[in-house]
């Protein structure tokens, strides 16, 4: 498991959000977090997909990949225990595929993407501020939702 891309892409977030109220209680957060909080938040991303296996064309249009994203292993009851325990939704992983798309996810845009819906409740339940945090390209929970079909859980968000 790799570490968290938090500082890799904080100077941009910063830059770019870091007047809105999610990237300050964010900021906060990771400055107060030791190594532990951060792999219990580590872990939490792993719980729910293993972004090694990330497809290398991940977000292009091909059906066949998406269906592989979403038969990503995955332990929910191990994140709802993670979640229960003190993990957040700042582990960061920055994505790229072969075609130079980036994407920056966090366990929120997991969740919703692939249709954890009791996992997308838990982290906005603690952190409802993070429905409108984005990546550096401006990618919301809802855009993962809709890039990935779930249009019927996003009307809940």
């Amino acid at each position: 498991m790799r570490n968290s891309d938090y500082e890799n892409v904080r100077v941009n977030f910063m830059k770019l959000y870091g007047n809105e109220k999610w990237m300050k209680e964010r900021e906060i957060r990771w400055s107060q977090k030791t190594e532990q909080e951060k792999d219990i938040d580590r872990k939490l991303f792993y719980a729910l997909a293993e972004p090694e296996k990330f497809q290398n064309n991940l977000y292009s249009y091909g059906d066949r990949d998406r269906k592989n994203f979403k038969n990503l292993p995955k332990n929910l009851s191990d994140a709802k225990n993670l979640l229960k325990n003190g993990a957040t939704n700042d582990f960061i992983f920055k994505h790229e595929d072969i075609n130079g798309y980036c994407f920056c996810w966090t366990p929120l845009d997991i969740s919703v993407a692939r249709g954890f819906d009791d996992i997308t409740h838990l982290i906005l339940q603690k952190h409802p501020e993070e429905i409108h945090k984005k990546d550096e390209h401006f990618h919301s929970p809802l855009f993962f939702g809709i890039l990935f079909g779930r249009e019927k859980n996003c009307e809940k968000l």
